[in-house]
């Protein structure tokens, strides 16, 4: 390793691709490094914050360069899935523009500004702490890491999970240009535009401009006028770097604005409520002269809200006529078709800048500054019922949030110790509303007004060191103390049909929270601190095979309930950091001359205070509240395989396979309920998954032409798993098929390609959401099948 040349950015040569050069290292030039075409190149990356080789490292990374994940036809940070083992990337609930990262089984419980992510997602070693926008900007990409485990003592913000680091490309030492135009299926459009140019020694900028577009995935029979899963924006990036070589500096920017046409939602089923007081359930009798009496009904208070939208009588047969209208939604129609009422559209946009310094304070010490902003701006209205019924619906809400990060790093040593010591701090402030309306007319048309204002700040010191105690053996060791303050000021409310708005924080939690009695207006604020920490050994038996035991620990940060209301003083309080501590065994190795590639890991979690999302229904609106769901343990095994067959051959596979389980988990079924137990309850994330690909390449009289195959598969997989009704929220398993076939047309200096994803059109589910308080479960339908034609040209030194 030199921890003085790096600067955090490498050049990285992808698996698979099998290049006839190493990656390019700092110092070093091309003929330096130049091997035989059948070996499979070195990659280099930075996910100890240094430059490294992928296979010298102790840890279980992945890497995927930009060109790579063009010839996967990755288009947004979603379809990262597909070249992770055990890592998952599915959009949130009811909001069409942000991502939940799963690995390792770790992930984010609910989409909200009080709940940190299990995984950090850093773009150019910044941290985004929202997933919001994050689909806009895969473009123009120089590489992207996946660390997998527990992650504290070297990166802005402690995971259980994991991190993905994306780095963006660097302005090159020539002037040069490229514009790539994309058609497709469903209207889809794409035109992406890159400059770069030096503009003095040393000093250097690049530019990159895209617009994107596609029509709606989904048909909405019941609103013409709207587009579900539909796109349309543009985002735009520039940065400029400076390389004097004491001194090395980058500041990039972006800014984004999409708009979508909504989530097309899709009833998979109902369970049975308890409606009471139904007119003409009972005999009459002395003591119940009306003959009412309570009435088990399948759908139970969203089939009593459709009794209501119908015209239906409140009778038993009206309720049971109620349930069958409802039941006439579930599955209804064609997969991609959202009967949904409204299925409004949604915004979002924003910017961000991320700085990073390096300056080489002798031959063995560096110090690094790592400065970061955020803001986005996400409206997302929804309907999440899939049925043309106020059951459950979002007619308006949204984010402002502004992200703020400061990390100091001292970097140091020789050729057997290396270390880093360093700080970091981050401030976050957002306001989130919603206005929920949960069965509209039996609530007397009420609405429920979410108002909060987050406040979130941490700030951490940390060190780790690698020595070597042979030539062979080296042993790591990182610590890491944190502390975290979260605040949330509640201003939730319920506003009548005529108008009149009343507080939402009621009778007990009024009288114990309400920073002035009268006023609505409960201000929560808890701070959490923890430590972290990292040991491992690597045993090298030569430069291409090593094994390694790690032995790591971190935590999730708690939090508020920013959705809560009500009476219930219990609802209010806050959920608790949970924590991780990991066992890992792995080998890094290339074989055959180097034309093999295996790494392989295996993993033990321990894992205390699981977070996990309930939806409950609270004073008749439906809200979200985080709870702590005891301990759980995970094991798992992983395992990505490089081969290069032959000259322009080349095969890569990945697989995951992950065992949890709930050592106790009992919680409330919802405010005031009794205690539940949940330890048979399904992991959110899938057992099993596997990727299978290959590129062959072969020279024509035009220039080179290569075919791209890449198949992802994943096992079953529940959304929801606290719903009762499994077989109505779980995704049984598939797989999706992508494929690319290119031509270089080298006299024009041009590449045509075609290319498609979910080649076999398979029909998956990617979210959902379960109130059974209310009497349903809905998942929302993945991608269909794309295919289109990419056509780019380059000009000079891009």
């Amino acid at each position: 390793m030199n921890w003085r040349a790096s600067s955090g950015i490498a050049i990285v040569l992808a698996m698979g691709t099998a290049p006839s050069l190493h990656a390019q290292t700092a110092g070093q030039t091309p003929a330096d490094q130049a091997t035989p075409s059948n070996e499979i190149g070195d990659i280099i990356v930075t996910a100890r914050r240094v430059e490294e080789r992928l296979q010298d490292i102790p840890l279980a990374v992945s890497a995927v360069s930009g060109t790579e994940l063009q010839r996967q036809s990755v288009k947004d940070i979603r379809d990262l899935s597909a070249t992770v083992p055990n890592m998952i990337i599915q959009q949130g609930n009811s909001d069409a523009q942000s991502a939940v990262v799963t690995i390792r089984g770790q992930s984010q419980s609910n989409v909200l500004l009080s709940v940190d992510s299990a995984v950090g997602v850093y773009v150019d070693n910044v941290n985004n702490p929202r997933s919001y926008g994050l689909r806009a900007g895969l473009v123009d990409i120089q590489r992207v890491e996946v660390l997998r485990g527990p992650q504290g003592t070297l990166y802005g913000r402690n995971t259980t999970g994991g991190a993905v680091s994306v780095f963006t490309q660097d302005p090159t030492p020539e002037v040069g240009a490229s514009l790539q135009l994309t058609a497709g299926n469903y209207g889809a459009f794409n035109a992406l535009g890159i400059f770069s140019a030096p503009i003095d020694e040393g000093v250097g900028v690049r530019f990159v401009a895209q617009y994107d577009k596609h029509n709606a995935y989904a048909k909405a029979p019941l609103s013409p006028g709207s587009r579900p899963n539909s796109s349309d924006g543009y985002y735009f990036r520039g940065k400029i770097k400076i390389d004097s070589g004491i001194l090395k500096a980058s500041l990039t920017g972006d800014i984004f604005n999409y708009k979508t046409g909504g989530v097309a939602t899709k009833l998979t089923g109902l369970v049975n409520g308890t409606i009471a007081a139904v007119p003409g359930a009972v005999a009459p009798t002395v003591d119940n002269p009306t003959g009412a009496g309570p009435v088990v009904v399948l759908g139970g208070l969203g089939a009593r809200e459709v009794q209501l939208e119908a015209g239906l009588p409140f009778t038993p047969a009206g309720l049971a006529a109620a349930s069958a209208l409802l039941q006439s939604y579930i599955n209804k129609g064609d997969f991609h078709e959202s009967w949904a009422g409204s299925p409004l559209g949604g915004r979002g946009k924003g910017g961000s800048l991320a700085m990073n310094i390096d300056l080489a304070l002798s031959d063995y010490l560096t110090l690094r500054s790592i400065s970061g902003f955020r803001h986005v701006y996400r409206l997302s209205p929804a309907d999440n019922d899939g049925t043309p019924y106020l059951i459950s619906t979002q007619p308006a809400g949204g984010v402002t949030d502004n992200f703020y990060s400061q990390e100091v790093q001292l970097l140091g040593g020789g050729e057997a110790l290396n270390w880093v010591v360093g700080g970091f701090y981050s401030y976050e402030n957002g306001i989130e509303t919603a206005r929920p309306q949960t069965n509209f007319l039996l609530g007397n048309r009420n609405t429920g007004i979410n108002n909060n204002t987050a406040t979130n700040s941490s700030y951490a010191f940390f060190g780790q060191g690698n020595y070597k105690i042979t030539d062979a053996l080296t042993i790591t060791l990182g610590a890491r103390w944190t502390r975290e303050t979260k605040e949330v000021i509640n201003r939730n409310s319920n506003l009548s049909a005529a108008g009149v708005l009343t507080c939402a924080i009621t009778g007990a939690a009024a009288a114990a929270y309400l920073d002035t009695p009268g006023v609505c207006q409960a201000t929560f604020k808890n701070s959490f601190s923890d430590p972290s920490w990292l040991a491992s050994l690597k045993y090298a038996f030569s430069d291409d095979v090593n094994v390694y035991a790690k032995f790591s620990r971190s935590f999730r940060g708690g939090g508020q309930q920013l959705r809560a209301t009500g009476a219930n003083v219990a609802t209010y309080l806050p959920f608790r950091p949970e924590t991780v501590t990991e066992y890992e065994i792995g080998l890094k190795s290339q074989l055959f001359d180097r034309r093999v590639r295996l790494n392989l890991a295996a993993f033990l979690d321990n894992y205390s205070d699981v977070q996990r999302t309930i939806n409950a229904l609270v004073g008749g609106v439906g809200v979200s509240l985080v709870q702590n769901a005891a301990k759980a343990r995970l094991w798992g095994i992983e395992g990505e395989a490089d081969v290069r067959v032959a000259e322009g051959l080349t095969f890569s596979s990945a697989f995951g396979y992950l065992h949890p389980k709930y050592l106790s988990f009992a919680d409330f079924s919802g405010p005031g309920a009794t205690l539940r137990d949940r330890r048979n309850e399904d992991w959110p994330a899938p057992k099993l998954n596997f990727r299978v690909g290959g590129r062959y390449s072969i020279p024509t009289s035009a220039g080179d032409a290569a075919l791209d195959l890449v198949y992802a598969w994943q096992s079953k997989q529940n959304m929801q798993p606290q719903g009762l009704a499994r077989d109505q929220l779980t995704q049984r398993a598939y797989g999706l098929l992508s494929g690319r076939l290119s031509l270089n047309i080298d006299s024009l200096g041009m590449e045509v390609a075609l290319f498609g994803r979910n080649l076999l059109d398979k029909d998956y589910y990617t979210a959902g959401i379960s109130i059974e308080a209310v009497g349903f479960n809905m998942l929302e339908p993945g991608d269909p099948r794309t295919f289109g034609i990419q056509l780019t040209k380059k000009f000079g030194g891009i």
